[in-house]
């Protein structure tokens, strides 16, 4: 349409809304193709990480920041909780921070408005738990077994009505593997989802593969009633 209006039909505001469409789209196109070849790279083992110590209650709140907007627009809380002595951790900034854009963009997309997301952050013995919950629609029992696999969608407790590709998740699963750590799964339909990513703080010596993700149909442990980060036991 603006490449054939020869005769400027178009006002300025019209062929800024148009710009923008291209533009998001554009984006959005990128992403798709920037995470097929993350996964590409991942199952073919050609994906390597590099590490260095990081503060991922920094990194987190990066996230959270960048996250921040689609939250607002969504109604929606989001908060970040940092358990005491959270020590840095050797991994590789890129991916993680990868790992928590995610598992956050999941969570606010099927958290309805008046809902709350929340990432936590808290140490256990040699372990740092990542989690991110919410009240969101939650997912169906017959849907958690095959979470992480690529392209698969759950409907969760209302008909599947969410853009997306169903990679996020198959790419958290890769990375966390990468890095040696688990990745459990709690849903319950109408009550919400909690992702926890248990990596080492000491880093992993070889790459390894994605990992399985053990998946639980019941509420979220941690209760949402509180800020307390949940501690879990190895």
């Amino acid at each position: 349409m603006l490449d054939t209006d020869v005769h400027g039909m178009l006002d300025a505001e019209r062929r800024q809304e148009y710009a923008r469409i291209i533009h998001s789209s554009g984006h959005h196109l990128l992403d798709v193709v920037n995470t097929l070849l993350d996964i590409s790279k991942i199952e073919g083992g050609a994906m390597t990480i590099e590490q260095e110590l990081i503060d991922l209650a920094d990194l987190a709140q990066g996230c959270c920041d960048l996250m921040a907007l689609r939250a607002k627009d969504g109604e929606i809380a989001l908060e970040r909780v940092v358990g005491p002595d959270l020590p840095p951790l050797l991994g590789d900034r890129r991916a993680l921070r990868q790992v928590m854009i995610n598992l956050l963009s999941n969570a606010l997309k099927f958290t309805p408005a008046g809902g709350r997301v929340t990432l936590a952050l808290v140490r256990d013995g040699g372990i740092i738990d990542l989690s991110v919950a919410d009240t969101g629609i939650g997912i169906a029992a017959a849907d958690l077994p095959r979470l992480g696999d690529p392209f698969f969608q759950a409907k969760g407790s209302y008909d599947r009505a969410y853009e997306g590709t169903g990679l996020g998740l198959s790419v958290v699963r890769g990375l966390v593997g990468l890095h040696g750590g688990r990745l459990t799964v709690e849903s319950a339909p109408g009550v919400g989802t909690r992702v926890s990513v248990r990596l080492p703080i000491d880093g992993v010596a070889a790459a390894s593969q994605p990992v399985s993700i053990a998946t639980f149909a019941r509420a979220p442990r941690r209760g949402f009633e509180t800020k307390t980060p949940l501690r879990l036991t190895a």
